[in-house]
């Protein structure tokens, strides 16, 4: 697949599914923000590393281990903070749309994909 093929596609997902991008790029403890250099942790939710960095922090270890941020997750977080790595896939992705719609920064483009969600679900 060609480079400008590959931007067709990435330009076609977002203009006929931006809530579905929306819940794949955002944070799972910040939902308004896209995902900034991404972790994913051992129950498969995705963060931005300095959220889970500030669920650590949060956290007192007097009662067992951090619990994920997700909405109705609350699994335990039995992995070490310095053992998380960049989820490089989901990093591209978010990499990739930014690009793709045009947009310098995220904070553009977190308004772009709601407005595109609230439109699709008023239409509804």
């Amino acid at each position: 697949m060609s480079i400008e093929s590959d931007n067709q596609v990435y330009k076609s997902i977002l203009k006929y599914k931006p809530a579905l991008i929306y819940n794949l790029i955002t944070c799972a403890k910040s939902p308004s923000h896209i995902l900034e250099n991404p972790v994913t942790i051992p129950c498969g939710h995705t963060f931005c590393r300095v959220c889970v960095r500030q669920i650590f922090q949060d956290y007192t270890f007097n009662n067992g281990f951090p619990k994920c941020a997700a909405h109705y997750c609350g699994a335990s977080i039995r992995t070490k903070m310095s053992e998380m790595n960049t989820n490089y896939t989901i990093n591209k992705l978010v990499e990739k749309l930014i690009e793709v719609s045009g947009q310098k920064g995220g904070k553009r483009f977190t308004r772009k994909i709601y407005k595109q969600k609230d439109a699709e679900t008023n239409s509804k």
